[in-house]
């Protein structure tokens, strides 16, 4: 299967989730660097194993970097960060490594995004970095282009949430202080039931 990869999320943006968070001071614009994708293989982006494991691919249009940034561009506005598609009128740069970027179709559609992320300033001065990790697990009918678009929609939109609420990031924004660097733990992947043994 070949997808070509078009933002079709389940849900919107939920922006309770900020609530609490130090505001951006006054000022701000982030612009965000084209991902540099470091997979081991960037054309495959997931697996079915109900179909004998056949492989995803994505088509022609945007890759899975350009789809992250375009979707981080979109929600990250929508979550109350200072987004600007104008590199020129920005005084910061957030820098993205993509590692993962995968759906496994099982008994249910998984996905899992990493991105190795980093705030800089004007002066090329890190102020924060990190490794966030965005999830999604739906049920859906098996090896559909669909499902598979809402699963890509929807880890990247929980990624998007995430980098929104990071509080080291959110303190960065706030103070314009570097932030020391906290390891992230990876979220679990959600695991499908097991069938229980015949007794």
């Amino acid at each position: 299967m070949a997808l070509q990869l078009v933002y079709a999320p389940s849900h919107e943006s939920d922006l309770a989730k900020t609530g609490g968070v130090p505001p951006v001071a006054s000022g701000t614009q982030i612009w965000i660097n084209p991902v540099t994708d470091a997979r081991a293989d960037p054309s495959r982006i997931g697996v079915s194993e109900e179909e004998d494991g056949a492989p995803v691919y994505y088509a022609a249009g945007q890759n899975p970097g350009d789809f992250v940034r375009n979707v981080l561009a979109k929600e990250l506005a929508q979550l109350g960060l200072p987004i600007t598609a104008n590199q020129q009128a920005a005084t910061h740069a957030l820098n993205l490594q993509l590692q993962t970027f995968w759906v496994n179709e099982g008994n249910n559609y998984i996905g899992e995004v990493t991105v190795g992320a980093a705030l800089v300033d004007l002066n090329g001065q890190l102020m924060w970095q990190g490794q966030l990790t965005g999830a999604s697990k739906r049920w859906g009918r098996t090896f559909e282009e669909d499902n598979f678009l809402e699963a890509y929609s929807d880890m990247v939109l929980d990624l998007a949430e995430r980098v929104a609420m990071d509080p080291s990031l959110r303190t960065a924004l706030a103070t314009n202080q570097p932030q020391p660097y906290v390891a992230q733990p990876v979220a679990p992947q959600p695991v499908a039931p097991q069938p229980v043994a015949p007794q």
